[in-house]
């Protein structure tokens, strides 16, 4: 979680390629193209939040400090910094999957629409 580099860009970069791969709609109506888009939009939504989730669990793997600290706890500057590092991750994962999936789907299916279906 810590560097120039966040382990949260891998499940980024893997989102906008699953924004950037076209969903098969060839010969579906309307409200079909609608509910196909909707699906692939929430199902990337969802890879993303459990991928950002498991970089969480791996950054901090104790859910509690334990008795005799781990080195990721001594190494994250002690027990009450890990833990609020630990709940702040998970926060962050949750914060930008409600995000995306608030306001996400325009420009997912403006994506589809320009680059997919013609």
């Amino acid at each position: 979680m810590h560097g120039l580099r966040s382990a949260y860009d891998l499940p980024c970069n893997n989102h906008d390629v699953c924004y950037q791969t076209c969903v098969p709609v060839a010969g579906l109506s309307a409200a079909q193209i609608d509910e196909a888009w909707r699906l692939a939009f929430h199902r990337c939504n969802e890879e993303q939040r459990s991928e950002a989730q498991e970089v969480c669990r791996t950054a901090y793997p104790n859910a509690i400090c334990p008795s005799s600290p781990s080195l990721a706890c001594v190494a994250a500057g002690g027990c009450t910094k890990y833990l609020q590092e630990r709940a702040t991750c998970f926060a962050n994962a949750g914060v930008v999957f409600k995000i995306l999936e608030a306001y996400g789907f325009k420009r997912f299916s403006e994506r589809q629409s320009d680059y997919c279906a013609g």
